[in-house]
Parts: structure tokens; sequence; C-alpha cells
């Protein structure tokens, strides 16, 4: 509910014939509800003032850009997709592994939300298949007794440490090399051997235990992505957005797989005014779409119809 602004600087190598990619900044932020504090290098600020053709035109993109997302104003308040919670008081000594773990996590496009210890005891769980604990001290008694019984009902609790029931019956297959996965009720719960050290080991174990099968978003073709999904608080729209952060330009043929039977989305390129209607092919469990050729963002906006 808080507005965030972030600050950072353009790189010093930037300069006319190289600029920075201020639109993939613009748009970083933006994808994920933030905005960034426009700041220019020494050389394009040293070219605007001479009106230089080059620096006008990194300028016209960055215009461009912000125009776009005030022109979505409305996507600020759609809310993250995922069947995965992360819970971390997020600070002092668990600062750096749960933070490195959404880093982590999102870079494997595993969609998630955060909640925070402190909230744990009320926060909705509604839709969710799996928590990851990441704290390496035991939650209280109130917030155990309700993460137990979210297992028992048939989701996947993963935590450092196992504070939960013992005489719990052990499962077979499945990271056993380096989890112990017990069936509780008609759940799991999962604890690593030697609890939580490397924040990557821990992304990728927990993208496994959770399985591809809860995937909701795929994307091929491009060598450095994320993608993030979100909703209306209506339910009414979803929403599918692209980064695409490799150096080498616009990337061509990348296609996105979406867990949805929705066949039609409407395409947005960064920059663009109105969105493009894009029709995709059914794939295993979703729909997939050919997305056209792409620089720093695209989006793909569903209007839901149906439940799915």
């Amino acid at each position: 509910e808080k507005s965030i602004w972030l600050e950072y600087a353009p790189p010093e190598s930037a300069d006319l014939a190289h600029p920075a990619n201020y639109s993939l900044a613009i748009a970083d932020s933006a994808a994920y509800g933030s905005r960034w504090v426009i700041a220019l290098d020494d050389r394009l600020r040293h070219g605007l003032t001479k009106k230089d053709s080059r620096a006008l035109k990194v300028w016209e993109d960055i215009t461009r850009s912000l125009c776009f997302f005030s022109d979505k104003e409305g996507w600020s308040s759609f809310q993250p997709l995922g069947f995965l919670a992360v819970i971390s008081d997020f600070c002092g000594d668990n600062e750096f592994l749960s933070t490195e773990i959404l880093n982590l996590l999102a870079r494997r496009h595993v969609q998630y939300r955060t909640i925070a210890r402190a909230e744990a005891s009320s926060a909705p769980l509604g839709n969710l298949r799996a928590i990851l604990w990441v704290d390496g001290a035991a939650p209280s008694s109130e917030v155990r007794a309700r993460l137990l019984a979210f297992a028992r009902e048939g989701g996947l609790l993963i935590a450092p440490t196992n504070w939960g029931p013992t005489d719990v019956t052990p499962t077979a297959g499945g990271l056993l090399d380096r989890y112990e996965v017990r069936a509780l009720g008609k759940g799991r719960i999962a604890v690593p051997k030697d609890g939580f050290k490397d924040p990557y080991d821990v992304a990728v174990d927990t993208h496994l235990l959770l399985s591809r099968r809860n995937d909701w978003v795929r994307v091929f073709n491009v060598t450095a992505a994320n993608a993030y999904c979100s909703a209306d608080p209506q339910g009414r729209k979803r929403l599918v957005q692209v980064l695409n952060y490799a150096s080498s330009g616009s990337a061509e043929l990348v296609s996105v797989w979406v867990r949805t039977a929705q066949r039609t989305a409407r395409f947005w390129n960064l920059g663009a005014k109105e969105g493009v209607a894009l029709r995709g092919v059914p794939a295993p469990g979703g729909v997939e779409f050919q997305l056209p050729s792409i620089s720093a963002y695209a989006a793909l906006e569903f209007e839901m119809q149906g439940r799915r």
C-alpha cells in the first residue's frame, strides 16, 4: 500500500553512442509497482543542452516509456499471482538469505507472494499450494499451528529446521538426497538435512519441490528475462509482464507459455499507444503465445472468462 521510489544511477560507461538502457530502468521499476527517480548520465545531459540528435532520441524514449506506464496506472493495483508464499522478517540476520531467495526465485520465473513474519498469523493463504518459511527461528505456537494445518489440508511446507510433528510418515521420492520429506495429512513437510545455506540451492529446490506443474509462466528463446504475473483485485484481468535484460538489443522469436485457458490476449510493447490482439495455441496445461519482437519490455493482458 506504500509508494516505493528507487534511486540508482546509470553506468559511468554510458555515452551517446552507447546510452544506458533508460527504458529498461523505467520498466523494471514500474512492472513491480514502484517508480524510478530519473537520473541521466553526464554525457546525455550535455547532449540535451546541445540538442544533439542522439541525446534527443534517448530523451524521447524515456518520455515514451514514462507515458506508457502512466497510461497503465491501473496495473499498479494488480496483485501478484503465485502458488508459493515466502515468509520471513526480511531483516537482520535473515535479510541476505531471504531477499536473495526472492531474487533467485524470480529468475526462475517462480511466481510468489511475500508474507511478513509479523503478519503470518492473519495473512490470507487461499490458493496457495506451498509455503517457504525462510527464517531459522521457529514460528510462534499460533503461526506453527496455522502452517501445520495448511500442510494437513494438502499444502507443501518447506522450512530450514523441523519444528513440525516428529511422528509423521516419510514419503518416497523428491530430493531425498538433500531433504527429508514427510507426509502430514493430505500434504507434505520438507526439511533440508543441512539447513538453508546457499540461497541458490534453496530457490532451485523450492521450485523442484513445488514442481513445474505449478508454474504460472514460462519464457522461451531469450537469454536473460524475468516474468511477473498479476491480477486485478476483482479477478477480471490478468497481466503477464516480460522484462528483457539482454544487452544484445531486441529479442526475436520469444514465446511465452501462460497458465490459462484464454487463447487471446492483448499484446503491449513498451511505448505502444494501442495493444495488439494476439492469439495463442493450446499447450499442455495452458496456452503458448509467440511474441512479436520485443526490446526491453512487453506485456500480455488477459480479459478473464470463467475461473481460469
